[in-house]
């Protein structure tokens, strides 16, 4: 608007001017000590739910803008954009005119150390434009232009801009339309960066053949610690090539292929190079179908990553006998603190395998997560035996599962003991009123809890009551879900004589 334009043109350099000075002048003789080491809102101006907002953090001028372009491009005069580092128009959909118009006022931030640019709607034209301000930019260390719509084209653009920062450490161009031959073009780069320690590529096209062209450049990024191609549709041939340069990334800890198509055969390719990545803390491989053949190739692959402390197999059709090869290395894995296996189809007979493998070699776990894995009563015992010695168990996560009321009584009369329980979440399990009936019994012993789930459990008005009065005694509960339990039409006194606005002030949902 009119009014905003003069105000960011004429009263915002003005007043970031002196803000400056005044800090020059507050500046303490010691060199490498700033004098702000408490971030402060120093102006903020707003007009139709817009906003500027210019803040001083640690020594950084961070400046933040919300559909405002025209007027922010105005608002850096070059004794601004001098000191400016950290520049965040995360969703604004500026599109490709708004990346022109960024990139004649980019060339100048000569100390732009942070650009973030997801989902801005902005395509191979703007990326483009990007690309020319980008190579003037020689401090550059993060960018992001995550879920934009650049193609080959725009990669290729980027990627000739990229190559003049040679402080890059963090690139993430994820969710675009990138394919092998865009792939291709960013590889010829990547090898410049010798910092680069955070690639991601995540819902891109690049398949096969472009992980094949990443691959020949990774192996020289000494430094890469984070890589991300979920959803990339690698396959079995980008998987073969991955795993012939991970051995050579021996900084990688965070290493994210989930829903890839990899399957059997490509996690038989590389399960050997995982325990080559000594430093591997993060493995993400949802959704692969890998199938028990699979898991057991994996866990072959596991036994060697001493470091893997979070491991995610979720949707991976492992079924019980794929749980009986990991419950085999787990045990080994002494770092291992979040385990995923939701939706596997393990049963109780791989719950049970599981929880002999925890009691062998000791439950180090705080995250673990077997939703809808068809466990019933027999598993949730089983389970209950080895969560007893899961001192450090923060979430569990069992919804979805048929443990019904005998199952809740004996996973209760153990939880207990896990004295740092946050979040349980047994939604959709069959409790019954008996099931409720045993939580209830089990809060006043659970402190630290503050996320119970157990909607869909036809614990019907009994249960019900029994859980809301033994919330009285459980003062951490924040988030109580008691919704399709078979109580409609029975009012406030449900809640044990609390009517229902005096639930809510103290439950998130109910």
């Amino acid at each position: 608007p009119p009014a905003m334009r003069k105000w960011l043109r004429e009263e915002l350099p003005a007043f970031v001017e002196r803000i400056v000075l005044q800090r020059k002048r507050s500046a303490p003789e010691t060199t490498g000590v700033d004098p702000l080491v408490v971030r402060k809102d120093l102006t903020r101006f707003r007009h139709r739910n817009q906003s500027i907002l210019l803040r001083m953090a640690g020594g950084r001028e961070i400046l933040t803008v919300n559909s405002l372009f025209d007027g922010m491009a105005m608002a850096i005069p070059s004794m601004l954009s001098s000191a400016l580092c950290h520049l965040d128009l995360l969703r604004n959909r500026i599109g490709d005119d708004g990346a022109e118009r960024l990139a004649a006022v980019l060339g100048t931030c000569v100390s732009l150390v942070h650009l973030n640019l997801g989902q801005n709607d902005i395509g191979d034209e703007g990326a483009g434009f990007l690309a020319v301000a980008l190579s003037e930019c020689p401090s550059l260390m993060h960018l992001d232009l995550a879920r934009n719509r650049i193609g080959n084209e725009g990669a290729g653009r980027l990627a000739r801009g990229v190559e003049k920062c040679r402080p890059l450490v963090h690139l993430d161009l994820g969710g675009n339309a990138i394919a092998a031959e865009g792939a291709g073009r960013l590889a010829a780069v990547i090898g410049h960066c010798k910092r680069l320690s955070h690639l991601g590529l995540g819902g891109t096209s690049i398949g096969a053949l472009g992980t094949a062209r990443l691959a020949e450049k990774l192996k020289k990024c000494r430094n890469l610690t984070h890589l991300d191609i979920a959803k990339s549709g690698i396959g079995v041939g980008g998987a073969g090539r991955l795993a012939s340069v991970l051995g050579e990334c021996s900084a990688l800890a965070t290493l994210n292929l989930a829903r890839n198509g990899i399957g059997v055969v490509g996690l038989r390719s590389l399960a050997g190079a995982f325990g080559k990545c000594e430093a591997l803390a993060h493995l993400n491989l949802v959704g692969n179908r890998m199938g028990p053949m699979g898991a057991s190739r994996l866990a072959d692959g596991l036994r060697s990553c001493k470091a893997l402390a979070h491991l995610n197999l979720a949707w991976d059709n492992i079924g019980a006998e794929g749980a009986q090869y990991l419950s085999e290395v787990l045990g080994e894995c002494t770092a291992l603190s979040h385990l995923n296996l939701a939706w596997n189809d393990i049963g109780d007979e791989g719950t049970a395998s599981l929880a002999k493998g925890w009691l062998a070699g000791g439950c180090r776990l705080a995250h673990l997560n077997l939703a809808g894995n068809f466990i019933g009563a027999h598993g949730a015992s089983d389970l209950a035996g080895a969560l007893g010695c899961c001192q450090g168990l923060t979430h569990l996560d069992l919804a979805g599962n048929r443990i019904f009321a005998e199952g809740a009584q004996q996973l209760a009369g153990v939880l207990w003991e896990c004295g740092g329980l946050s979040h349980l979440d047994l939604a959709r399990s069959g409790l019954g009123p008996g099931g409720a009936e045993a939580l209830a019994a089990m809060l006043p012993n659970c402190p630290s809890l503050s996320y119970l789930d157990v909607a869909g459990n036809s614990i019907g008005v009994g249960g019900v009551q029994s859980l809301a009065l033994a919330r009285a005694h459980c003062p951490s509960l924040s988030h109580l879900d008691l919704t399709m339990n078979d109580v409609v039409g029975e009012g406030p006194g449900v809640l044990g004589g609390c009517s229902h606005r005096a639930m809510m002030a103290s439950l998130t949902r109910i």
